[in-house]
């Protein structure tokens, strides 16, 4: 692992709650001497390494290979940092700022997974169909560690990702192995636990649980709902996906949650009617889309929400901007739109997009 002896020294030394004075003290050198190993500007003489071991009750061998842990807020933090050059310069630099940090963290599985996430959501940065496979392929590579994780969170996570990449590669199989490899489960341990936490007068417990499991199961319901559109878009059944839409909407407006929803299901809405060649209807979603693309922009609050107040949603690592952007690069550059781009309407809704910061 890559990894200073001065960099070790010093998380040891913050670990011990010691000042470079104390060390300096301990070991006889100088404080000045301890400072330039820290900053990497010199290292300590291999005379001095037994002293220095001695110190933080470890062993050379231990010293020299240190573990440096990173907790999962400062994994986030860093995830947040290779996002913005990602972003800002480019997938390969991303991907080399991703690696150092797995290099200095190599026991860290929720680094890897999140690594692998980023590559996968980051697809939009790549400069051509050959650094995208790259992408996938580490994505892969990194997914297939953390889905050995012994935490379980992130082992199943991992695979329902994994599943995915493999889709994309066409790797059918394989997809179907790491879905049948998660457990099935027919009812939600959560469902009991509500009703304990109400018979214990455990009422702010219950409200969380149930808060979170009525959350996460709308999410299931709209997700299960995408893949009946699939269906019938491979039936070509295109009344049945606006009628499937249609229920969406439904839903989300029961729920009172059309800002989570209302761009996908409209970017949805405009894509059907464009494969019908429908230029008055592909407009008119592609309008609603650009009066609610604040919400990708501002972000979602569920505050004083009936059911949802308290709940944090995910907090991605990509910047609002990027997905602007690809929201940007999607209706500007996409050729399903070929056949409208010579309205006016089109040029108008075109011009408004751009000027939105």
């Amino acid at each position: 692992m890559e990894l200073s002896i001065g960099e070790v020294i010093y998380k040891l030394r913050k670990e011990k709650g010691v000042t470079q004075e104390n060390l300096a003290n301990a070991v006889g050198v100088s404080v000045a001497a301890v400072s330039k190993w820290e900053s990497k500007s010199s290292y300590p003489d291999i005379t001095i390494l037994p002293s220095i071991a001695r110190y933080f009750n470890t062993t050379i061998d231990k010293l020299l290979n240190y573990e440096m842990k990173i907790s999962n807020e400062e994994v986030i933090k860093l995830m947040k940092e290779c996002a913005r050059v990602f972003e800002k310069d480019s997938a390969e630099n991303g991907m080399k700022l991703c690696e150092s940090y797995i290099r200095k963290y190599p026991n860290s599985m929720f680094l890897k997974f999140r690594t692998g996430s980023l590559y996968m959501m980051s697809l939009p940065s790549a400069k051509n169909e050959e650094e995208s496979e790259i992408m996938v392929d580490k994505a892969i590579n990194l997914l297939e560690i953390s889905s050995n994780s012994e935490e379980q969170e992130i082992s199943e996570t991992s695979k329902y990702v994994l599943s995915t990449l493999y889709t994309m590669k066409n790797q059918y199989d394989k997809a179907e192995e790491a879905l049948l490899s998660l457990p099935k489960v027919n009812m939600d341990r959560d469902d009991l636990l509500i009703g304990l936490y109400i018979n214990q007068n455990k009422y702010e417990k219950a409200k969380t649980t149930l808060r979170n499991l009525t959350y996460k199961r709308i999410s299931n319901i709209m997700t299960c709902l995408d893949s009946y559109i699939t269906l019938a878009y491979k039936d070509d059944d295109y009344l049945k996906v606006k009628e499937i839409l249609d229920l969406k909407i439904k839903v989300a407006k029961t729920f009172d949650v059309e800002e989570l929803y209302d761009v996908s299901i409209n970017m949805m809405y405009a894509d059907i009617y464009a494969k019908e060649n429908n230029i008055e209807k592909t407009l008119d979603y592609i309008e609603v889309i650009l009066n609610n693309v604040s919400y990708l922009i501002n972000g979602y609050d569920l505050k004083e929400h009936l059911l949802f107040d308290g709940i944090e949603l995910f907090e991605g690592v990509h910047s609002k901007d990027y997905f602007l952007l690809s929201l940007k690069r999607l209706l500007i550059e996409d050729e399903r739109y070929n056949f409208i781009k010579h309205e006016e309407r089109y040029k108008e809704i075109v011009k408004k997009l751009e000027q939105i910061k």
